[in-house]
């Protein structure tokens, strides 16, 4: 059976007044509650705290499907924390983000195996973990895929087979075009761009493919519309879809995570605040 590991972050997305609400995110973890949604197995695989916050991630992931059986429930450290205020028009301001837990983390023997024994791993913000997950993909032969955001990609990249980054704030076509060919210079198969309301680009050796963003009547949240958007693009490619349906499939997954407070559909609650 084909299984997807997400391996990297995952977060408490707190949202102050007047939302009030303490939600889950991280990428890492929204890709993979979107791949369960699309019916595609997946587990989550990295570190929450030993505090009421963790215990809110592992419940919530379980919930939507999600494999925790590897998450590390590391004693004694904060589970991280990103602070949201929403601003007009579904934008977002980040006021303070709480990531330590992940600057140190080493997966035990057991969650490695699990890494390196499924089908497809898809990774994010494990910087000091990505030349070992190359390697070992090359070595293991599972697809690998990383969402950079906005950071700048390592400069060897053999080995991953997809690369999701974003323009930021720009919505120029040139430069989205230089971020993915960047990426393919350094030795990744192919690269996906994210240009917000101006849509998203993918590159191959084979030329480009273009998509135009999706409109909705009223977006609510901008905040993990690009990890809906890489979910619904990696559930149709691990199925074999051409790059112009993944690519469609990103643009409405994406649109509709606009529609809601949070990165995915979840009860959400107040916890209190991590040590």
């Amino acid at each position: 059976m084909t299984r997807t590991v997400c391996f990297g972050d995952n977060t408490i997305d707190r949202y102050l007044g007047p939302v009030g609400r303490d939600l889950v995110g991280g990428s890492c973890v929204n890709v993979a509650v979107g791949l369960c949604r699309s019916c595609i197995a997946a587990s989550y695989v990295g570190p929450v705290g030993d505090d009421p916050a963790g215990a809110q991630v592992l419940t919530e992931i379980a919930a939507q499907g999600v494999d925790t059986s590897h998450v590390a429930v590391v004693p004694g450290v904060a589970t991280a924390v990103t602070e949201i205020v929403l601003l007009p028009r579904g934008e977002r301001r980040y006021v303070s983000e709480l990531y330590e837990i992940f600057d140190s983390y080493q997966p035990n023997a057991d969650a490695w195996a699990s890494v390196t024994s499924a089908s497809n791993v898809h990774t994010s913000r494990f910087s000091h973990l990505f030349d070992r997950l190359r390697a070992a993909a090359r070595k293991d032969g599972f697809t690998l895929s990383c969402d950079f955001s906005t950071s700048e990609p390592p400069p060897d990249l053999d080995g991953l087979d997809l690369a999701f980054r974003s323009a930021g704030e720009s919505t120029d076509a040139e430069y989205a075009l230089a971020l993915a060919a960047a990426v393919l210079e350094r030795g990744a198969a192919s690269a996906v761009v994210t240009l917000g309301e101006a849509g998203s680009v993918a590159l191959t050796a084979d030329g480009s493919t273009w998509q135009d963003a999706v409109e909705v009547e009223s977006v609510v949240d901008t905040c993990g519309a690009g990890d809906a958007f890489i979910a619904a693009y990696l559930g149709r490619w691990l199925r074999g879809a051409a790059i112009a349906d993944c690519l469609a499939a990103g643009a409405e997954a994406g649109a509709r995570a606009c529609t809601l407070v949070g990165a995915f559909p979840q009860a959400g609650a107040r916890v209190e605040s991590s040590r």
